[in-house]
């Protein structure tokens, strides 16, 4: 039993999501994927430029609002990484332009680290 789970701790690519080009169709994925938290803060994945159509957000365990629901529903709050960045008032996002090189970002899980 030691050895099978050992086989599994030693190899990172086990434990390990890249992207290594933009997609945009897979944009709402890759941020899923690349959500971290620490049980008691979470952040979805977004790129820090915030593309058009992505889903950021931030969920603090615990908080809850169900002022209008019948049930309780996980509060989105604000982005804290949000990265705004314009040339001659044009947004400069790997989403709006085409990009020469789309940096690789990975997410390794067992370690809980995330590389760019």
């Amino acid at each position: 039993m030691k050895e099978t789970i050992s086989r599994y701790l030693d190899d990172d690519d086990l434990w390990l999501i890249k992207e290594s080009e933009w997609d945009e169709s897979l944009q709402n994925v890759r941020e899923s994927q690349f959500t971290i938290g620490n049980g008691y803060l979470g952040s979805r994945g977004a790129l820090e430029e915030l593309p058009s159509g992505c889903m950021s957000g931030t969920c603090i365990a615990g908080v809850f609002d169900s002022a209008m629901a019948r049930s309780a529903d996980i509060v989105n709050f604000p982005n804290p990484f949000v990265f705004k960045c314009s040339i001659d008032g044009e947004k400069l996002c790997v989403g709006a332009m085409n990009a020469a090189k789309h940096t690789t970002q990975e997410l390794v899980y067992l370690p809980a680290s995330h590389r760019l």
